[in-house]
């Protein structure tokens, strides 16, 4: 069984949920926002060493199948309840398994243009990214994979 890590924007309301849970804060100036399907494929079809497949169905889900080519590392990315607009905000965005690493770079680079965004696994504790972090440097603080190689 995998872990499902869903996307969440950076508000004033994560920011009050994470700090409870002794999770780092990142200090910006405004929130963030959730980032759009075309957003996101722009940085997906950049990574590297990736095999990228989209599996899109207007007025259903939108999913990326991420495999790396030179690793085992992969995940997949999904939208749910898909309208069919790829500039459009879609609220529900969750990668279904797949390498902390690889998700982290994922997102730091969506955070580029968005905002910071919160990753929280169904398992474990959230993390905020912001563009400005490295991969490296939240592997080593995110309490989800603490113990894990990667």
């Amino acid at each position: 069984m995998g872990v499902f890590y869903y996307i969440r924007p950076f508000d004033e309301e994560m920011a009050s949920l994470l700090e409870e849970m002794g999770a780092a804060v990142p200090d910006v100036d405004s929130p963030s926002r959730i980032p759009t399907p075309s957003e996101l494929r722009k940085v997906c079809v950049k990574l590297r060493d990736f095999k990228v497949e989209f599996n899109i169905k207007p007025k259903s889900h939108w999913q990326v199948v991420i495999d790396g080519t030179k690793s085992d590392k992969g995940t997949i990315l999904n939208i749910d309840n898909f309208n069919g607009a790829e500039d459009d905000p879609h609220e529900v965005i969750w990668f279904e398994k797949g390498s902390p690493s690889l998700i982290l770079d994922i997102v730091r680079r969506v955070a580029e243009v968005c905002g910071p965004l919160v990753i929280w696994p169904d398992s474990d504790g959230p993390i905020a990214v912001t563009g400005k972090d490295s991969v490296k440097k939240l592997l080593n603080e995110w309490e989800h994979t603490q113990g894990r190689s990667d």
